[in-house]
């Protein structure tokens, strides 16, 4: 009887553990997936090559701005990340440039397609456009999507290319959502004197946020079923700590001028994101505009006349303050 009792004993505290273990495993498995599928290299389309998005809005005006591109006499280069991926960009030169603005593209995309539409626009107001493909995306090399955790590394390293190629000229960073989280993040760091203003175009506040965000409402699943384990996983896979993609932190010790820009109609990157950077940014030049019915990633598309507006105002602003700098440095 005794014996039977340990067995029976024995065979309880069994199957507690396996009751307890499923779940870890079933926990550990669906942590793995999300990691695989947010942070792994994006292998999809790549529209430098050809292409043309389908029943999108404004479809025929994106296809239409792609094509031009292409037909342009783009140069392609490259450079080296502190972590000695190849980094590739393209750059569309401008006759007689009034300064240099580096494009960075937002997640699981390319320049040619988050900037079709605002790349003709650019070069026609005297620019050369630097356009990177981030690490993992396109011709760049990487394993993995840090969700500008490195990326703000390579961000500032393009802007030290630029800084040596052009020099004299005044360099402005300009990111579209993942981009947007980008180039905020390099803000927070050194970069060259000679970069003069950053424009955030609906960039996420954190790494963590925007995860739980689409784990959330995208895909359905409790954020707080995966998302500590997969951030685990992420952590040590891509080499990343979290914390050093806190946009809100970066944005403290920005001082460069800032235009935040995004889409009332975002539920990709709702705007509490950009409300919540914005409050971070407040030892710098600062200026956000909010505009109706646009997606995500579509303000420039959805009012052009204002978005446009806006755009040359901070422009020229940040032109006039290098110039203005510039000359009295030389007096």
């Amino acid at each position: 009887m005794k014996n039977n009792n340990a067995k029976n004993a024995n065979v309880s505290k069994a199957a507690i553990a396996l009751a307890a273990a499923v779940p870890a495993a079933v926990s550990y498995a669906a942590a793995v997936q999300v990691f695989k599928f947010g942070f792994n290299r994006y292998e999809g389309k790549n529209y430098w090559y050809g292409g043309e998005i389908k029943n999108a809005p404004y479809a025929d005006r994106v296809n239409s701005a792609m094509n031009w591109i292409r037909s342009q006499n783009l140069k392609k280069v490259m450079i080296r990340s502190n972590d000695r991926l190849r980094l590739v960009a393209r750059i569309l030169e401008c006759d007689a440039p009034r300064g240099v603005i580096i494009l960075m593209h937002g997640y699981h995309s390319c320049a040619i397609h988050d900037f079709s539409c605002a790349v003709e626009y650019y070069h026609s107001l005297g620019f050369t456009l630097i356009m990177p493909d981030q690490r993992a995306h396109g011709d760049s090399d990487g394993k993995y999507i840090t969700f500008g955790i490195k990326e703000k590394d390579d961000c500032r390293l393009w802007a030290e290319f630029a800084a040596r190629r052009y020099k004299g000229l005044p360099i402005l960073l300009d990111g579209m959502s993942m981009g947007a989280s980008t180039v905020m993040l390099a803000a927070g760091g050194k970069l060259p004197d000679a970069v003069s203003g950053i424009i955030a175009d609906c960039g996420y506040s954190s790494p963590m946020e925007i995860c739980k965000h689409i784990l959330k409402t995208r895909m359905n699943i409790p954020p707080a079923l995966v998302l500590p384990l997969a951030k685990k996983i992420a952590e040590h896979r891509a080499d990343i700590k979290f914390e050093d993609g806190d946009v809100g932190r970066a944005l403290i010790r920005n001082t460069k001028p800032l235009l935040i820009i995004h889409g009332e109609a975002d539920d990709f990157v709702p705007v509490r994101m950009t409300d919540s950077n914005a409050e971070s940014a407040k030892n710098c030049d600062l200026t956000v505009i909010k505009v109706p019915k646009a997606d995500h990633g579509m303000s420039f598309i959805t009012d052009e006349t204002k978005v446009k507006a806006v755009l040359e105002w901070f422009l020229d602003k940040c032109i006039n303050n290098y110039n203005n700098k510039d000359n009295s440095t030389n007096a």
